[in-house]
């Protein structure tokens, strides 16, 4: 998924794909707390799964090209689609409170949170779509046959 992910954040920009994923996610998580079926549940998991991939198609860039898209950025892009830079570990026992009323909690805890990150990534990230990088040469021309 992230390979996927990471060629069109070239191709169409980090920022869209970053969005692309977390509605993906935000839609997977409203899916499985209305779901009633097991095997819906777990289809929408999956696609839960290719939303998270796919907005973590920033970490699949590299170092240097993270650090240039930071120019004039008002959000530090090390932050960007890493959740583990600024979410403490406190995941296990605020799970643990949430089922305590319904298993669906902890689905619908992610929407709030998903919506209000999708408005400040439309807010506050930069547009970036870098350039073509232009195409290999075919393997024969390399070898000189």
């Amino acid at each position: 998924m992230l390979v996927p992910a990471g060629r069109l954040a070239d191709r169409y920009g980090i920022k869209l794909v970053f969005l692309l994923g977390l509605a993906t996610f935000v839609l997977g998580s409203l899916g499985c707390a209305l779901s009633d079926d097991l095997w819906l549940l777990v289809g929408l998991r999956c696609l839960q799964a290719v939303g998270r991939r796919r907005s973590g198609a920033y970490q699949s860039r590299p170092a240097a090209d993270r650090h240039a898209a930071r120019a004039g950025s008002r959000l530090d892009p090390d932050l960007v689609g890493d959740d583990r830079a600024w979410v403490p570990r406190q995941d296990l026992p605020l799970g643990g409170l949430l089922v305590q009323s319904s298993w669906r909690w902890i689905f619908v805890i992610n929407i709030p949170v998903g919506l209000i990150a999708l408005a400040l990534t439309i807010i506050w990230a930069p547009s970036t779509v870098t350039a073509p990088r232009p195409a290999s040469p075919p393997t024969s021309a390399v070898a000189g046959c």
